[in-house]
């Protein structure tokens, strides 16, 4: 993509080349096939991927009967769906196209042909046939600006003077929150969506209704920030193994990045509070600890100010001093240090010994400059996060509010110190982290945002009426190819978000599938056929198995003997097995230890295998066994070890397997009785690396993803 900045007359003109886009107009709406978005009156109308795509297919043909199987196999391909699937997607369009904000048009976009198909009849305009659009951008600038000429995403790097960022005075409208950026990561498939003014629910007292604009036009941002005047924001995007740090202005295009591409990951990014500089932390090579840099916005010069920076730093109000979470191994302990703005004159405020730990997400300075703000995790009694106050002074620490939540991370205090903004997961929440609001002193709570979305990484401006934060969301489908490749991979779910089989799913001996799903708004165990002919039966549909609210069951291992289904599950406060019957009935917990995760059920339905975790910082994942009615477990493994599954013949566990913390994982074997590997193999490893044996005993299969692109691969 070639870009070419520069002023013209009093407009700040951007002109973008995009090749091979294509722009269809019809009504007053404009798609853009290229970003797969979907504009009406110049904002965003989100749309599921699918149902984006029956438009898109439509309005390709406008004027001419499209037939229903030519529809499904273009938006389904190779894929078996039902016709409802077609018929639901249509429905959506109708209501969506024919609306606005102030309700039903009337407006007519698609004809039903009966018996043949769908025809759209809005006349529709085809912009771009030739591949080489050039769209132009008029946005009003008050000064001049950076001037960069042939810009190119391929060339990194670009040096530039960027704009001064001036603070200004806070605001007393401490909840007209403005969302800055709002990004869909997808972690299994899907794209971006776009919200742009749409109306929300304000926190109770709020004068006006909150503002959402997308900032970003990617899926793969991992940090952001947002300056304190509200008027730039910092982000992280993720290529290939690489990340690259960005800077955007929030009420233009202009978008300046200021770190090339490269094979480092990015920790913390936050303003300092005169908006002129940009911190991070990041690793020299994968064994280093963290170090904290400084990036002078004017002039690009990089700075390295603090070596074990392990969260997201927070300034004091006159910038002087800064804060941050540090862990030491050494010393088994999460620590709150304290230093100067250059990284001097360092103390520990506070300290906690493992498995208790302040969140890495980062602590929040109070505006009167007395308090630390800090989300704590403990294991006592069960795993919880509770939102410390400490005292600059003195280091006291108290609770703010009696809430325990099953997740917190970034916590922001309000600038008039009225309470704190945060993201976090209360225990009825399923598994997903919404922003919410605590107020200060009385610790009450309640949800700024409140639907089905994941949110990670936050940041306000200094005068808390801009908020930023990622929004993410995992859609996973279940599949089935055979291993022989004589025939095509078959989709057995068709509801993405539903997010089925994302954490975890099992073959049992008569061809049923259980698998995890959020389907009913809870993560929680199913079952299915795998014959879609029989699933078609009503006695045969999908089956819940677990009714487990805001526990999220994962990782389900169905025994060999077909009786049982075990799994990991909080439900008793810290992660532990429990087994089932295979029609969901007679739950039993199986296990007691700090954290007991993916459990494997041997072929005989004797034993389980699985992976446990201790207190303290040796408490690295090792494997153990337990028998399938419990009792006491016994330890196979001393070295890191997780992900464990029986050979056919149950005399091996393949795992994976890490010799030392400085060498690369790798497969490895192990005896079932226990003890030093048998046979080790290096390969590359995907974010969840899975191992399953084949059913023959003599291969194994994992997953590994490289480029951007995951495979299966068999390992004789």
């Amino acid at each position: 993509m070639n870009t070419g900045w520069g002023i013209v007359g009093e407009k700040f003109t951007v002109n973008i080349r995009k090749p091979n886009s294509r722009l269809y107009t019809f009504a007053n709406y404009q798609l853009d096939e290229t970003e797969y978005l979907l504009l009406r009156d110049g904002k965003s109308v989100p749309l599921q991927p699918k149902v984006f795509a029956t438009l898109l297919a439509l309005v390709e043909r406008h004027g001419h009967i499209v037939g229903k199987e030519e529809l499904m196999h273009t938006i389904w391909p190779d894929t078996f769906v039902e016709e409802i699937n077609l018929a639901k997607n249509i429905s959506i369009l109708r209501k969506t196209l024919a609306s606005n904000d102030t309700g039903d048009t009337g407006q007519e976009f698609i004809e039903t042909v009966p018996k043949r198909g769908y025809r759209f009849i809005c006349p529709v305009q085809k912009i771009g046939e030739d591949g080489a659009n050039t769209v132009a951008k008029e946005l009003p600038v008050e000064e001049p600006k950076a001037i960069i000429s042939d810009l190119e995403e391929d060339k990194p790097g670009v040096q530039t003077t960027l704009p001064e960022i001036k603070q200004e005075s806070p605001s007393k409208n401490y909840f007209q929150l403005v969302f800055a950026l709002l990004i869909l990561i997808l972690g299994i498939s899907g794209s971006c969506w776009l919200y742009g003014q749409n109306k929300h629910d304000l926190p109770s007292g709020a004068s006006a209704p909150m503002e959402i604009n997308r900032i970003t036009t990617s899926s793969n941002a991992f940090e952001t920030a947002i300056s304190p005047d509200g008027k730039f924001v910092a982000y992280v995007v993720g290529e290939l193994g690489k990340q690259s740090l960005w800077l955007k202005e929030v009420a233009s295009s202009n978008t300046i990045q200021l770190i090339p591409f490269e094979e480092k990951r990015y920790r913390g990014l936050a303003f300092s509070t005169d908006g002129n500089s940009l911190y991070f932390s990041q690793r020299e090579n994968s064994e280093s600890e963290l170090i904290l840099y400084q990036l002078q916005l004017r002039g690009g010069a990089v700075k390295k100010i603090l070596a074990g920076v392990d969260s997201a730093v927070s300034f004091s109000p006159d910038g002087s001093q800064l804060v941050f979470v540090r862990e030491d191994k050494t010393q088994e302990e999460s620590c709150l240090i304290v230093a100067n703005a250059d990284g001097s004159g360092e103390r520990k405020l506070g300290s906690r010994k493992l498995p208790e730990f302040y969140s890495v997400d980062g602590p929040s300075w109070s505006p009167d400059g007395n308090i630390i703000a800090v989300a704590l995790s403990t294991s006592a009694n069960d795993f919880h996060y509770r939102i410390m106050l400490i005292r600059v002074d003195s280091g006291k620490e108290q609770p703010l509010g009696e809430q325990m939540w099953a997740w917190a991370m970034r916590v922001f205090w309000l600038a008039d110190g009225s309470g704190l903004v945060m993201l976090a997961r209360d225990k009825t929440s399923g598994r997903n982290n919404q922003v919410w609001q605590l107020s200060y002193p009385a610790g009450k709570a309640h949800k700024i945002i409140n639907d089905l979305n994941d949110y990670r990484c936050l940041s306000i401006s200094a005068d808390s009426k801009k908020l930023v934060t990622i929004q993410s969301e995992v859609r996973s489908d279940i599949w089935v190819v055979p291993l022989d490749h004589a025939g095509q991979p078959t989709q057995l779910t068709n509801n993405p978000t539903g997010q089925n089989g994302y954490d975890g799913l099992d073959w049992s001996p008569d061809g049923n599938i259980v698998y995890t799903s959020v389907e009913n708004g809870q993560q929680n165990l199913w079952i299915m056929n795998a014959d879609a002919r029989i699933r078609k039966d009503a006695e045969n549909r999908p089956k819940q198995l677990t009714n487990d609210l805001g526990i999220n069951d994962h990782y389900p291992s169905v025994s060999g003997d077909g009786r049982y289904i075990v799994y990991g599950s909080s439900k008793s406060g810290r992660v532990h097995l429990w087994r089932i019957d295979i029609d969901g009935n007679n739950p039993q917990e199986l296990t007691n230890g700090n954290l007991d995760l993916k459990p494997n059920c041997s072929p005989d339905g004797q034993w389980i295998v699985y992976s446990t975790e201790k207190t303290g910082s040796s408490a690295i994942r090792k494997i153990s066994r337990i028998g399938i009615n419990g009792g006491q477990a016994v330890q196979l493994t001393e070295k890191l070890s997780e992900y464990p599954v029986i050979s056919p013949d149950g005399k091996l566990v393949a795992c994976i397997y890490q010799e030392d913390p400085k060498l690369p994982r790798k497969i490895a074997l192990i005896p079932m009785e226990g003890g030093e590997p048998v046979w080790m193999q290096k390969i590359p490893f995907s974010a969840r690396p899975t191992v399953r044996w084949h059913p023959n005993g003599n291969s194994l299969s994992y997953l590994t993803t490289q480029d951007e692109s995951s495979n299966i691969w068999l390992w004789p």
